[in-house]
């Protein structure tokens, strides 16, 4: 049968056995449906683990990092999580929390790495961390149209600097779906 629901439950459903052994909060938690309550659940059952590494939407972790802050009275979640060097994030842009998670996590050493995922797929992903452009995923079973104005061009047709809504045609059952994005290309190499 298919899978159908939330995209992180899909992903969580799909997620190895032996993962569980690697992360946390536990599998209960993580699910969870009450947001507070998830909330509080993480904090009890993360604030003593050696955490390193985050992924998730920028939004969600910043309430979920203040509540850490509140939860142990600590200034920044270094003095929590030393060892926290990784955010893997998308959903939105990461622009607009760029500063903020700079203040929540003062460390030169973090890494972010930028997702362009969406319910209807996964895109693109930062494949050159210095730049804050993304690459084209073009083998997840996706087929990429753009439009400009009343234009639609495949791919190969797209040009640096022309701002486009993308229409997908995917594995999963989209048709020429505008999923309600623009993008912006910045290289066709």
């Amino acid at each position: 049968g298919a899978l159908i629901g939330d995209l992180s439950a899909v992903l969580i459903s799909q997620t190895p056995f032996w993962s569980g052994w690697f992360r946390a909060p536990k599998m209960e938690t993580a699910l969870i449906p009450d947001f507070d309550r998830k909330i509080e659940g993480i904090c009890r059952e993360c604030t003593r683990e050696k955490i390193t590494a985050f992924a998730g939407v920028p939004s969600w972790n910043l309430v979920l990092m203040r509540r850490v802050l509140e939860y142990t009275g600590k200034s920044n979640l270094l003095e929590v999580w030393p060892d926290l060097e990784f955010f893997a994030h998308g959903g939105v842009a990461f622009t607009p929390y760029r500063k903020s998670f700079a203040k929540l996590i003062p460390s030169e050493g973090m890494t972010y790495l930028e997702t362009y995922n969406a319910s209807e797929g996964f895109f693109a992903l930062a494949d050159d961390l210095t730049r804050d452009d993304m690459l084209l995923m073009l083998d997840y079973g996706t087929y990429y149209e753009f439009r400009s104005g009343e234009q639609i061009v495949p791919l190969e047709g797209v040009r640096v600097g022309e701002v486009y809504a993308m229409i997908v045609t995917s594995i999963n059952g989209l048709w020429r779906y505008e999923i309600g994005d623009t993008v912006e290309f910045t290289s066709t190499n």
